[in-house]
């Protein structure tokens, strides 16, 4: 007896709250509907910015072939690359994607010697987590990865780095 008592007020709770949730599904939508218009976030202003001709660009209109006039002139791109993805995140930090024909290993140590050569830092490739990367920075940069991905015809590869 004393157990259905000790339960009575949770089955209350329980009950007031389902009874609360009663909308029908589309009066939900609805509701989620109207509080994304609503929505001030700091996301959607980011966007808006961005909608605006905001400073930051991601994959501005330009030839992939052609090297981005925000990336750092000094970073090593090879021949045959092809810019898939382009993000400038201001002071954030910067992201950029493309594809080449060139083996992984050709890559890694191509970016290995041009980084140091253009007198970047360049990790101890055992103080690095993978094979396939090369990490890096100074010059005003920080936190700088090259990530070489294999994939069916091609490289990818990713670099990312932020400012000091």
């Amino acid at each position: 007896m004393n157990r259905i008592f000790f339960h009575a007020p949770l089955a209350a709770c329980l009950a007031v709250a389902l009874a609360a949730c009663g909308n029908s599904k589309a009066e939900t939508r609805n509701e989620v509907a109207e509080h994304a218009r609503e929505s001030t976030s700091d996301l959607r202003d980011h966007l808006k910015g961005l909608r605006s001709g905001a400073k930051e660009t991601l994959n501005a209109a330009r030839a992939p072939t052609e090297r981005p006039d925000s990336f750092p002139k000094d970073i090593w791109l090879p021949d045959d690359f092809e810019i898939t993805q382009v993000m400038d995140m201001g002071s954030i930090g910067y992201s950029l994607r493309a594809i080449s024909n060139e083996r992984a290993n050709d890559l890694i140590a191509a970016y290995t010697s041009h980084l140091a050569q253009a007198g970047y830092y360049v990790f101890p490739r055992e103080q690095v987590a993978s094979a396939n990367q090369v990490v890096f920075d100074g010059k005003g940069l920080n936190s700088g990865t090259v990530d070489i991905f294999d994939a069916d015809t091609h490289r990818e590869i990713h670099i990312g780095f932020a400012s000091d």
